[in-house]
């Protein structure tokens, strides 16, 4: 990926995901062990578990989604409660989230674009801060840490209009996604066994937009990565984990290309991922093949 395919991790680029931290009373790092325990437990007898990931009454089709670059970044969490962003971990995270949604979605007939194509549709820009905000309102509300409550994700909606982009993208839908990858350095990682505390957080939402509707349609969150991803394979795995549900259970048949309006001209998507490491005969958590 050439430095110019996507926006460099300094701190500007940075300052919505530790804003995002601070708003939440940095509960974000709240880790795996306090997630299977008193996360869940509260979530399940607050009934906190909205709103619910599917919009129904609009199935998303493989051959008609295309992908725009993730969101994401790399932190490390340390003895004092530092936290510190990675930022060279974060550029190759991404690229990994970016590789592995391109190589499965080229498997199922969908693509991918570079970030500057949100520079070539209507309101591109726009629309990307908006489902960011998005998603990371879906995963506070997810998470019990939002005071308010919404039925489906198809409660959010880009008020902008997205129709135009169909013709250009070659596509019905569009997927998103954002992470924030934590990991504990081992004196912070001692100091919660021995002492309990917060651990850092690892978190993925995935998102796909109905371009017709400007509605998210479907969303996929983890809570607990158990997968670093800054290894490409681990990426890979945690990618077909959240996509599962999209791409590979259902299978909607594709639907007709939109007439292509006079003087519009196609973006041109990326080329094909290259396959991740060979791990194994397949992924443990999906049963695909590598």
């Amino acid at each position: 990926m050439r430095k110019s395919d996507r926006p460099q991790v300094t701190a500007a680029a940075i300052a919505p995901r530790l804003a995002f931290w601070s708003n939440w009373r940095v509960q974000i790092v709240r880790g795996r062990a306090w997630l299977r325990t008193l996360g869940v437990s509260a979530l399940a007898l607050a009934g906190c578990a909205t709103p619910a990931m599917q919009y129904p009454g609009i199935e998303v089709v493989p051959q008609r989604l295309a992908a725009f670059p993730s969101d994401g970044v790399e932190w490390t969490y340390d003895f004092s409660g530092t936290r510190m962003v990675d930022r060279e971990g974060s550029v190759t995270a991404q690229k990994n989230v970016d590789d592995s949604i391109n190589y499965r979605l080229r498997r199922r007939g969908g693509h991918s674009f570079r970030a500057d194509a949100l520079d070539r549709v209507e309101q591109g820009r726009a629309f990307y801060g908006w489902v960011i905000d998005a998603m990371s309102e879906i995963m506070a509300e997810r998470l019990g840490l939002s005071k308010q409550r919404h039925t489906t994700v198809g409660d959010w909606r880009f008020s902008g209009g997205l129709e135009s982009w169909r013709g250009p993208l070659d596509a019905d839908f569009v997927l998103v996604s954002m992470f924030i990858d934590g990991h504990n350095t081992p004196g912070r990682a001692l100091a919660v066994s021995l002492a309990g505390g917060w651990r850092a957080a690892q978190r993925a939402i995935f998102c796909v937009v109905h371009l017709e509707s400007g509605r998210i349609v479907w969303c996929n969150f983890d809570g607990a990565i158990n997968r670093d991803l800054r290894m490409r394979a681990q990426a890979q795995e945690e990618v077909d984990w959240e996509l599962e549900k999209t791409l590979l259970v259902r299978a909607a048949a594709p639907t007709a290309r939109p007439p292509r309006a006079a003087g519009v001209t196609s973006i041109a998507p990326i080329g094909d991922s290259p396959p991740p490491p060979a791990t194994g005969p397949s992924d443990t958590t999906t049963g695909l093949p590598p």
